[in-house]
């Protein structure tokens, strides 16, 4: 969702100068949101407790143990979605915040 909302952004923020930082906010808070949701799984199996993985079912309330695999998804699209806030950083930092900041070069006397 995430993705969508910054192509959406990159795509049409040339017709709606608004759009642009929407679709950016919007972006991020959904790449927030997943990077939360990713980290829901391993706090509540922690929480609540997980049911012997031998069970061939589950009692009520409990879930079946995180597999190493689903551990390694976890960790990576931790990572992935911290690069992609950190995309995110730059390039609002590039597109909006470079025009405030005054030229460096800028001479008082220009040479003669």
């Amino acid at each position: 969702m995430g993705a969508i909302a910054l192509a959406g952004g990159a795509i049409f923020s040339w017709r709606m100068q608004w759009l642009g930082p929407v679709a950016y906010a919007a972006g991020t808070l959904a790449i927030l949101y997943a990077i939360l949701i990713a980290l829901s799984l391993p706090v509540r199996l922690a929480g609540e407790g997980a049911c012997p993985a031998a069970a061939t079912s589950c009692p009520l309330g409990f879930e079946r143990p995180a597999t190493p695999a689903e551990m390694d998804v976890i960790y990576i699209t931790v990572a992935t979605a911290s690069l992609a806030l950190l995309l995110i950083f730059m390039a609002v930092e590039l597109r909006y915040f470079r025009s405030l900041r005054p030229a460096r070069n800028t001479h008082k006397n220009p040479p003669s």
